[in-house]
């Protein structure tokens, strides 16, 4: 795949038109931001991305509110990984 350089090499072929293609959507982001803070936001985001797949109608409000319940928990963990980090190093 010549567009994913940085990517040694990546056997994912986004062809599947069902609900389950996110995952592999999901998997390559994974490969590619594969540190504690890419893999802490795609984790976040993939979880927003599920809970508003489960509704019907989606409004503005349950977009915002995902969002921001996802970037709560971005800070959360983020506090958590400092106070880690700082108790042992």
């Amino acid at each position: 795949m010549e567009y994913l350089k940085l990517v040694k090499r990546c056997d994912v072929f986004l062809k599947d038109p069902s609900k389950e293609g996110y995952k592999l959507f999901f998997k390559l982001l994974r490969q590619v931001y594969n540190n504690y803070k890419g893999q802490a936001a795609i984790k976040i985001i993939e979880n927003c991305w599920e809970h508003l797949q489960g509704k019907d109608n989606i409004s503005d409000n349950d977009i915002r509110t995902q969002i921001s319940n996802g970037l709560d928990q971005f800070a959360t963990d983020a506090a958590g990984r400092v106070r880690y980090l700082d108790r042992y190093n």
